[in-house]
């Protein structure tokens, strides 16, 4: 808990906090911090860091535009983002929403004859 505390008041992130707030997965954040997009460096332990001014800036530089958003059902929801700095994310989840759309019309099919 101190340790929180700590990184808050220096204005500082993990890469477990900036993947909750991004929404994808530490691996993405560390592979940007490796890649300069976003700004950080690693502990003597490898542990990553952030900081908050560099996140914001992150976020900002990203103008991510939602292109699709698909409701399969309630429970289900794909977003497809189009972004250059994620085409390779926008790749897999188109390929993801076509193939989870050919599932609900076999579903569908399956379910009504």
């Amino acid at each position: 808990m101190r340790h929180k505390i700590a990184l808050t008041a220096l204005n500082l992130m993990t890469t477990q906090d900036v993947a909750k707030e991004m929404g994808c997965s530490i691996r993405s954040v560390q592979l940007w911090v490796e890649q300069g997009l976003l700004e950080g460096w690693k502990t003597p332990g490898g542990h990553r860091r952030i900081s908050r001014a560099s996140f914001e800036r992150f976020v900002a530089s990203q103008e991510m535009e939602a292109i699709h958003s698909v409701n399969i059902d309630s429970q289900y929801k794909v977003v497809v983002v189009e972004d250059h700095e994620a085409k390779r994310t926008n790749d897999y989840l188109y390929s993801e929403v076509k193939r989870l759309q050919k599932e609900v019309l076999r579903l569908t099919e399956q379910l009504y004859g």
